[in-house]
């Protein structure tokens, strides 16, 4: 919610920064938390998963007045949740680029090059779908989510590495989104 200063913008810039500070925070923690077993240490060790999510989205519809059972209101979740994964994916391939991949990226490049053109593909449909929606509003989000993963397509073609094996993930955030003192969880 506090990416939209008023109805009509979306603060991109803003966004970007928390999002690439969040990842590169997380990935820090990997290599400096203690883990309740051996095998979620090794497993964290060598593939550096991490977890982005948000939290406070129903606020932000009901802020921007759209029906939470709404296409519009799920296309605008879908791609702000494209451009987050994007811009997380985008800082894991600078993060590899200074530190090295997560361990077993050899082998599992294919397999994982696989998963990022499927969300691409997915992405490319998502912008077809709403190649008329949020123009008035929102007239930049598309530009920046086709970028973002423009870059990402063009990572891959170049087998570009990744720190991360993974780097977002939509869990529930009740107990956080209370803390955080969301609208919303």
């Amino acid at each position: 919610l506090k990416f939209f200063p008023n109805k009509d913008s979306f603060d991109y810039e803003a966004f970007i920064n928390v999002v690439q500070t969040m990842i590169i925070a997380q990935d820090i923690l990997i290599d400096n938390s203690g883990y309740p077993t051996e095998l979620i240490k090794e497993n964290s060790m060598n593939y550096r998963p991490l977890g982005a999510g948000y939290t406070n989205l129903g606020a932000v519809l009901m802020y921007l007045g759209l029906s939470y059972d709404s296409d519009e209101g799920r296309d605008l979740a879908a791609l702000l949740t494209a451009f987050e994964t994007g811009v997380a994916y985008l800082t894991s391939n600078e993060l590899a680029n200074r530190l090295g991949s997560f361990k077993h990226f050899e082998r599992n490049e294919s397999s994982f090059y696989n998963v990022l053109n499927k969300h691409a593909s997915s992405v490319s449909k998502l912008l077809d779908k709403t190649q008329d929606k949020f123009n008035n509003r929102f007239p930049s989000i598309k530009n920046f989510v086709k970028d973002v993963w423009n870059k990402i397509t063009a990572k891959i073609q170049n087998q570009e590495l990744f720190r991360n094996g993974t780097v977002t993930l939509l869990a529930p955030t009740g107990t956080i989104s209370s803390l955080m003192q969301a609208a919303t969880t």
